[in-house]
């Protein structure tokens, strides 16, 4: 082994036997391995280690990133293909910022190299992925999605035996045990299947199926979101029976102890709206808004109706859309579907407006007794002449 310093280029070289291991070149370049002294770079080399054979096709070179730039840079250079001089390269290097750049350039011929960053940390300001943080990050780790189109900022993969499971952990400090953590499972019982955790306890499960259960691991079927309380389900909301779309309906469940009690459900049917006792329909709001309740009481009444604020008074307001004596405002007694008795208003009203008692449906025919805007009251007849006009078999009786 010795150092030859007696060659044209005034370079320090070091040898063993002929073999030239290392050189420092005349101009204070360290190259150990190469045996080249082309250098035409986008960046600027200090010194450059040799990794493959004797050429500079596959090494690292550490240096400036650009000619006649200050920032350090390391490039690790692989030779791409069967052409030794062109690689493919990986860069790092640093700025003022200070900020620590990761970068690649595909395979190329020395000096046209495109470098692409990849990965960037700045100095009180974060990590980022696929974005170079010109603007600070409001978070630690910033990502950008791989492309415009996948949209996919982040995957997180298992190593694929049964139970296996991807996750991402929230934690006080390292070793402490999870604050909470997301988690979704590779396969086997539970496949495809995502958790959401706190304390160590799974508060949320989607099922590979779409359903969606809260505090529970095991919502009650297909299409289904529901809501334990600690042991036994509080609220349920599903899509319902399977098939078309159009035969199905959306629903939520009210549960106590464990009993399913009352249920808000779109009807399929018409397009309404139902409250149901279980499986039996209270109450149902058609697709045209007419108010149908069902009441099942042993005695007693079957609606009812209080004012609670002690400076109103209690009324029922009934709003016919016009007043034109044509749409008149009505109320209808009837027995399993029968009209029996009707008070309000009737349709075309021989007296304007007049009020009507009905034996039946309300037809002006089926009227008993009338009282007009005016006050006169009519009995057998729908057009009263004096203040009291009782009509009886043809004859008038009238005070």
């Amino acid at each position: 082994f010795f150092i030859d310093t007696m060659n044209t280029n005034r370079d320090v070289i070091f040898r063993g036997g002929s073999t030239q291991s290392a050189r420092i070149t005349g101009n204070g370049k360290f190259l150990v391995g190469i045996h080249t002294s082309s250098e035409a770079y986008t960046w600027t080399p200090r010194a450059r280690f040799a990794v493959e054979g004797s050429g500079d096709a596959s090494s690292i070179h550490f240096g400036l990133r650009t000619g006649g730039g200050v920032d350090p840079a390391i490039m690790m250079l692989r030779r791409g293909g069967s052409t030794p001089w062109h690689h493919h390269v990986g860069r790092i290097y640093t700025d003022y910022n200070p900020t620590i750049h990761f970068q690649t350039s595909y395979n190329s011929a020395p000096g046209a190299e495109n470098f692409q960053t990849h990965m960037v940390m700045k100095h009180n300001a974060g990590v980022g992925i696929g974005t170079d943080l010109t603007t600070t990050p409001a978070s630690t780790l910033t990502v950008s999605p791989h492309n415009s189109t996948s949209g996919r900022n982040i995957s997180i993969y298992t190593s694929g035996a049964v139970g296996n499971k991807a996750g991402i952990f929230f934690n006080q400090s390292p070793g402490a045990g999870n604050l909470a953590e997301i988690q979704a499972e590779y396969k086997g019982t539970n496949e495809g299947e995502l958790v959401f955790s706190t304390s160590m306890q799974k508060r949320i499960t989607i099922q590979k199926g779409g359903n969606v259960g809260i505090n529970t691991t095991s919502p009650e079927n297909a299409d289904t979101v529901q809501i334990f309380g600690v042991t036994t389900p509080m609220l349920t909301i599903k899509a319902g029976a399977t098939g078309s779309d159009t035969n199905r309906r959306a629903s939520l469940r009210l549960w106590t102890n464990g009993n399913k009690v009352y249920k808000l459900e779109a009807d399929a049917s018409d397009g309404g709206l139902k409250v149901l006792d279980s499986s039996t329909e209270r109450l149902h709001i058609t697709l045209g808004g007419q108010l149908i309740h069902n009441a099942e009481n042993a005695s007693g009444h079957v609606a009812e109706f209080n004012q609670t604020h002690a400076s109103n008074d209690a009324r029922i307001l009934i709003n016919s859309p016009a007043d034109n004596n044509i749409r008149p405002a009505f109320i209808q007694l009837s027995n399993a579907g029968t009209a029996k008795w009707g008070i309000g208003q009737v349709y075309a009203s021989t007296s304007s407006g007049a009020f009507h008692l009905l034996a039946g449906n309300n037809q002006e025919s089926n009227s008993k007794l009338v009282v007009t805007t005016a006050g006169k009251v009519g009995i057998g007849t729908v057009n009263p002449v004096c203040t009291v006009d009782i009509y009886n078999s043809g004859s008038s009786d009238a005070s």
